[in-house]
């Protein structure tokens, strides 16, 4: 990584919030002349260091690696939250989410799973709730995330999950999870 990024990386970790610089140190066992933001994105994130206790990026680092983000995974999550993507720095918060979708008959994991090639050890649920959906990956033939955004842009411009709303609200609303000409593509 070039000098000139390195800086621009650890000055936009320091201002994220997610870093921690006293328990960084004391994760690390490194003394007061190390500069902690730097030595995370040099080598920290890669001995499974997490820049602060509220983030845990060898959690997240798998699931940003199967679609290409090979950065830090707090570099990864800064840069997805000012997307305007939802994100999630822990497991415990992304798994109420993963549970709705997991439980609905609109997810099918083991065809979700395939389609992507997804490594055994990766959660299809967590998957499509960490970095599937907003990709437009459908988590079945049944509901199309990347329609459902274009159709009814008040989710979109919300950052809600689609299939998310689609379970709690969208159906009670009346609104179309796949569009009329896939429907029908479906039944020929």
């Amino acid at each position: 990584m070039a000098p000139e990024d390195c800086v621009a990386d650890g000055r936009l970790l320091d201002e994220s919030g997610l870093f921690d610089a006293e328990s960084y140190r004391a994760a690390a066992g490194i003394d007061g002349g190390i500069n902690p933001t730097q030595h995370y994105l040099s080598e920290g994130w890669r001995a499974g260091l997490d820049p602060g206790p509220n983030f845990e990026g060898q959690f997240l680092y798998p699931y940003y690696r199967s679609i290409g983000f090979l950065d830090p995974p707090a570099l990864t999550y800064i840069t997805l939250r000012a997307a305007g993507w939802p994100v999630y720095a822990t497991r415990a918060e992304a798994e109420p989410m993963a549970a709705v979708i997991r439980a609905s008959d609109l997810f099918d994991a083991a065809t979700y799973k395939a389609r992507l090639h997804l490594p055994a050890d990766l959660d299809p649920a967590l998957h499509y709730v960490l970095v599937g959906e907003r990709l437009g990956h459908p988590p079945s033939d049944r509901f199309d995330p990347s329609y459902y955004a274009e159709r009814y842009p008040d989710i979109a411009a919300a950052g809600m999950y689609c299939l998310g709303h689609y379970i709690s609200n969208g159906q009670l609303e009346g609104r179309r999870p796949v569009s009329v000409a896939s429907q029908l593509a479906f039944l020929l």
